[in-house]
């Protein structure tokens, strides 16, 4: 259960730390010009073949899974086809930040985790949480991946110790 609330905490603090950096940081274009890693975040990323993400996986993963997205990425994607470069197509355009599914079920076991926590307080601290560096793009997937191994820990087939839980 450790590992699983650190993993939680970890993720609620690097989406957080994303949210105000980039919420502060003003257009997409000054987003992007200041790093490579927010350029991919923001518009694309890796390539996974034979799944749903085959263009702007990195992108897509953000947008429905962390819930940062480019504002009127359409309308960027229309100026590029058209020849207007990125930084030009990107000036009047904004990130746009919203709560995902599993952004709110994120939030839903932390708050239940945090409960049981509050109640053990005498007996057990919380762990610290997992550190995860909102400058590097992989470090959301990492972060998600974090809390699906800690959760899987949990279920009584994959740890046989839990069924006494």
């Amino acid at each position: 259960m450790g590992e699983l609330y650190a993993a939680v905490r970890g993720f609620i603090k690097f989406r957080e730390e994303l949210v105000e950096k980039l919420g502060s940081a003003g257009s997409v274009k000054d987003i992007i010009s200041e790093s490579d890693e927010y350029k991919k975040m923001l518009f694309g990323g890796v390539v996974v073949k034979d799944g749903p993400y085959a263009e702007r996986a990195m992108a897509k993963f953000y947008a429905e899974v962390i819930g940062i997205k480019v504002k009127d990425l359409d309308g960027i994607m229309g100026q590029l086809r058209s020849g207007v470069s990125l930084d030009k197509a990107t000036e009047e355009s904004w990130v746009e930040f919203v709560d995902t599914k599993f952004a709110k079920l994120v939030n839903e076991i932390y708050e239940r985790l945090e409960s049981i926590y509050d109640d053990l307080k005498d007996i057990v601290k919380p762990p610290e949480p997992k550190k995860y560096d909102s400058t590097r793009a992989d470090s959301g997937l990492k972060a998600v991946e974090d809390i699906l191994n800690a959760a899987l820990k949990l279920l009584p087939h994959y740890n046989l110790r839990s069924s006494f839980i």
